[in-house]
């Protein structure tokens, strides 16, 4: 009888260690494969839109550049109100300091109102553009008015 008990505690497996069993181990596996996607894709996604972001701040700064050289050439002595003309600003297909970037500056002469044809008051607009290779052609306009007021 003794013998019997002692096969049957030599034949009995000791306790488990810490791990995973191959089961534990699939099913993580599965889980994360079917998670992972999705969230590639929204990091992707974010990535993104950041360089969107990116290239429209670029492109604000940009007009607003140009705006105020359009304005300072206005408060000049040497080149003044006159000196506004779109022959004087020229477009650029792609912009020395920024390349990828084109550039146009509408002026349009209106009345003091803004609204009817006339002299007195000049709408300077300052378009940039770009293609994104996201979203395709892209751009921002800026605008102000310049009159011909005396300081």
């Amino acid at each position: 009888m003794s013998a019997s008990r002692t096969i049957r505690r030599l034949s009995v497996r000791p306790p488990a260690e810490g791990g995973f069993t191959l089961i534990e181990t699939i099913i993580a596996i599965v889980i994360l494969t079917i998670a992972a996607p999705p969230l590639l894709m929204a990091l992707s996604a974010t990535h993104s839109e950041r360089a969107v972001t990116a290239r429209s701040i670029e492109a604000s700064w940009l007009a607003a550049d140009q705006l105020e050289r359009v304005i300072r050439d206005r408060h000049s002595p040497t080149r003044g109100y006159g000196f506004l003309a779109e022959a004087n600003y020229p477009d650029l297909a792609a912009l020395p300091e920024a390349p990828t970037f084109s550039r146009a500056v509408t002026i349009t002469e209106t009345a003091p109102d803004l609204t009817s044809a006339g002299a007195g008051a000049k709408t300077v607009t300052v378009s940039i553009a770009w293609t994104d290779p996201m979203t395709g052609a892209r751009s921002f306009a800026l605008s102000t008015v310049l009159t011909d007021v005396a300081e």
